[in-house]
């Protein structure tokens, strides 16, 4: 029986054998293939499972944020950086700091004309929060040029705006680019950490604005302020402008037209004058209160300026480096920072200012009572 197989067998043809097993080799190469393309998969995906992606989320940068209304006046306390050269503004939280730059040689930012970087709770591991970067051209920023085709509309605050978001290493980056005074505006964002609130960055680019705009003042929530019955009320007015003032001031104090301008004074302290400031030449044109000061001011530099709710209106607080003069007159080479008080009534914009150096000191009666004095004024013109 062996032996017919084993016959039967070498009666085949070698010709027909070499038909029968020559898929062999097709065969094999498929398969090599096939384990190739299934192992290359299989380490992508365990590679993939073991890299961190990027921070995932969900701004919204073609429509303003709306912010609740008890943030909005907690924002009310934070301080505001202030750009005079490059004309803008930023607020940020209390508790935040910036640090003007200066742009490095062969940096990114190296034909920016100014970098200012601002620090705020919910730190990064490393990189800048945010910052703003003034160029005089959108060619002198590189981002600018080599993103805008990718970019889409946007909104900062009030203002239109062009945003991208790019993923760098794990971490996204947004770029807001706002086109404005004939130069190239650049917000940058960097959200190296995942815990960083998005609410907040909205938060602060709201209080975004150019220092040449039409400045709008925002009823605040309602406060009942009442005049202490022991206070004194004074009326005046001025021969010239025809500005009638009445005003309410703590006891001691006097209110008084001297001929040329207006002071209160201190009855029993002659080194505490201050200077009661209104719209005398109708300089003030319904814009901003701040650059309505900075024209009294020109050469001085305007620090800081908060915005104070009171009784559904607003007055500002602006600190202004002054400089200091000795008993005869002649500058001393060193500067004060001194508050000004500043309120608009009937669209006549009024200021309250220290006339000496004693004046500026926080512990005065008018300094602590700015508000009870704004709400006691009537101007009528």
């Amino acid at each position: 029986m062996i032996q017919n197989i084993s016959d039967t067998s070498s009666q085949t043809p070698v010709g027909d054998q070499s038909q029968l097993f020559s898929f062999k080799p097709l065969h094999l190469i498929i398969g090599i293939i096939i384990l190739v393309v299934l192992s290359s998969l299989g380490t992508y995906f365990v590679l993939k499972s073991n890299v961190k992606q990027p921070a995932t989320f969900q701004p919204s940068p073609t429509q303003p944020q709306t912010i609740p209304t008890d943030t909005l006046n907690e924002m009310q306390n934070w301080k505001t950086y202030t750009n005079d050269t490059m004309a803008f503004s930023l607020s940020y939280p209390t508790d935040g700091t910036y640090e003007e730059r200066k742009p490095l040689s062969g940096s990114i930012n190296e034909k920016a004309l100014s970098v200012v970087v601002f620090t705020y709770p919910y730190k990064v591991n490393r990189g800048n929060p945010l910052s703003v970067s003034v160029f005089g051209s959108e060619n002198d920023s590189k981002r600018y040029t080599g993103f805008k085709t990718g970019s889409k509309a946007a909104k900062v605050g009030n203002y239109d705006a062009f945003y991208l978001q790019q993923a760098v290493e794990t971490y996204p980056i947004e770029y807001y680019w706002i086109k404005a005074n004939g130069k190239l505006y650049e917000i940058t964002i960097e959200h190296q950490n995942p815990n960083q609130p998005l609410d907040i960055i909205n938060q602060i680019l709201s209080t975004f604005k150019f220092l040449d705009e039409k400045e709008t003042i925002v009823p605040t929530k309602t406060q009942i302020i009442t005049i202490p019955k022991d206070w004194k009320s004074f009326t005046d007015t001025d021969s010239q402008s025809k500005i009638t003032t009445t005003l309410s001031l703590p006891p001691g104090y006097s209110f008084k037209f001297s001929g040329s301008a207006w002071m209160i004074r201190n009855d029993s302290d002659a080194g505490e004058i201050w200077s009661f400031h209104p719209d005398y030449n109708s300089s003030y044109d319904g814009t901003s209160r701040r650059a309505w000061v900075q024209k009294i001011y020109p050469d001085y530099k305007i620090i800081q300026v908060e915005e104070i709710p009171l009784e559904g209106s607003s007055y500002l607080k602006i600190s202004i480096e002054t400089p200091t003069y000795d008993n005869g007159g002649i500058a001393t080479g060193t500067t004060v920072v001194i508050n000004h008080y500043v309120y608009v009534q009937n669209n006549i914009a009024t200021m309250i200012s220290p006339s000496s150096i004693k004046t500026s000191s926080s512990q005065t009666a008018i300094s602590q009572n700015i508000a009870i004095i704004f709400s006691s004024l009537k101007v009528i013109k």
